[in-house]
């Protein structure tokens, strides 16, 4: 069948689109985007024509099987011609007006055919679904233009759940401040939670809020405490609790909302999306929000472990006031052990070293000094350590620490502790350093055992050679 014959069988634009469908379903190339364009141009030009629907979806099922384009295609089990050979040429324009090479080959790349079809139909199919939706959305509105307040806010459940339809709600109460809390938020009662956390629907909930009396406001906590944990964790609900902090402009209204809060405080903050919520909270100018500090205080431990709660604690070293920094402070000191040794809380006490309030610094540094060898030798906490030596007031307190006794020997032989003596003797004065190199020498054969021991004798060669002098003459003294 040469290209002319081919021409002639399209007998209108459905049979063209069939056609190319057909073609893109031969080729090995992914051309589902295509696929989809042509199935919508059939969809608006054919009559309910269920048949070629059907044929389209077997040849789906029948996609990137065959390298070639073949003019035959197994529909429904029976081998047919995918243009009919009846030799009937239609003057279709839109078939006219498409530029075929007449040295096309059905092996080709699908890379020409996109542009024989989709620079026609592209056009045609945007507009006619942009008209269609416009058309849609205002018939949809004049429908709910001709229901009254009463009746629309008995729908408001439905409607908040799509976009349109929550849009549509949010102009009408604009329109209507003064029904929020007589007609439109009675109606949603049972549903704040789920409303809360819909794509959609937290725009409504937020929209309640606002026009919401202090009184109404006062209901609206009672209703959501229980589940405030559910609603704040999540993306949408977060924003919703977040705009309600926002209303809370009475002493009433914010201390029996922090008084609800307080059960769900290390909830929230260990959350990425409830953090934001206390955040919130914490700037408001209230002499109740020392009830949130002092919950957090009591739980720090539980807070500071985790990747949003230590990241939170970190935040807070820089806003807090100085008395309410020591009460922070305290509480790490009690629970140090637990944060130090975690792979996130060891970066809360990094960043308390950093700080230039020395008292507090010095406070944590004492607390590590008590248990140097152990933090010394565990992943997390020896960083911590390594951070204690850059503190000119404390190091020499801390590598005194380090060799008193068989410490320098425990540390040493450790996987992570021996970057702690190689800070140690980095950080350290000579005098220091050559009682160091004494405590080195008798376990020199013992390190060399260790998978780790080689290494670390080459680096402290060539970065100190006074030691290979101190091994040389211990050698010779045996």
């Amino acid at each position: 069948m040469n290209n002319q014959n081919v021409y002639n069988n399209f007998q209108n634009q459905n049979v063209l689109n069939q056609y190319l469908i057909n073609l893109l379903n031969k080729s090995n190339i992914n051309n589902q985007n295509y696929i989809n364009q042509l199935k919508y141009n059939n969809y608006i030009n054919q009559n309910n024509n269920t048949i070629l629907s059907n044929n389209i979806n077997n040849l789906n099922n029948n996609m990137n099987k065959n390298n070639n384009i073949n003019l035959y295609s197994n529909v429904n089990g029976i081998n047919n011609p995918i243009i009919p050979n009846n030799n009937i040429n239609v003057n279709n324009p839109n078939i006219n007006n498409i530029d075929y090479n007449d040295n096309f080959k059905m092996t080709h790349s699908m890379g020409n055919l996109n542009h024989l079809i989709l620079q026609k139909n592209a056009n045609i199919t945007n507009s006619s679904n942009r008209q269609n939706n416009h058309s849609l959305n205002k018939q949809k509105n004049q429908n709910l233009n001709l229901l009254s307040n009463e009746e629309l806010a008995k729908q408001a459940y439905y409607l908040a759940k799509y976009q349109n339809g929550c849009r549509y709600l949010q102009k009408r109460i604009e329109n209507n401040q003064k029904l929020v809390p007589t007609l439109f938020f009675p109606n949603i009662l049972g549903h704040i939670q789920e409303l809360s956390n819909d794509q959609f629907g937290n725009y409504y909930i937020k929209i309640i809020i606002k026009y919401l009396p202090e009184d109404m406001i006062y209901k609206f906590i009672q209703l959501i405490h229980p589940s405030i944990t559910k609603i704040g964790t999540n993306q949408y609900g977060t924003k919703v609790i977040q705009n309600l902090i926002d209303f809370l402009t009475s002493e009433k209204n914010l201390l029996f909302f922090i008084e609800k809060t307080l059960p769900h405080v290390v909830d929230l903050i260990n959350d990425l999306n409830g953090i934001h919520i206390i955040q919130r909270l914490i700037c408001i100018k209230s002499n109740y929000i020392q009830m949130i500090y002092n919950k957090i205080f009591e739980n720090v431990k539980l807070i500071s472990v985790t990747r949003d709660g230590s990241n939170f604690i970190k935040k807070l070293l820089d806003f807090l006031d100085e008395e309410n920094m020591v009460l922070l402070i305290n509480s790490i000191n009690e629970n140090l052990h637990d944060i130090i040794t975690n792979q996130f809380g060891n970066y809360i006490i990094q960043n308390i070293i950093k700080k230039e309030n020395l008292v507090l610094k010095f406070q944590v540094i004492e607390t590590i000094i008590l248990n140097i060898v152990n933090f010394s030798n565990q992943k997390f906490s020896s960083n911590v350590v390594e951070k204690c030596f850059e503190v000119e007031e404390m190091k020499d307190k801390v590598i005194d620490e380090i060799i008193k006794g068989n410490n320098f020997e425990y540390i040493l032989l450790n996987e992570y502790g021996n970057y702690v003596i190689q800070k140690a003797l980095f950080k350290s004065d000579q005098n220091r350093q050559h009682i160091m190199f004494k405590l080195l020498v008798p376990i020199v054969t013992r390190l060399q055992s260790l998978s780790f021991g080689q290494k670390l004798l080459s680096k402290l060669f060539i970065l100190y050679p006074r030691l290979s002098i101190y091994i040389l003459n211990s050698e010779e003294q045996l």
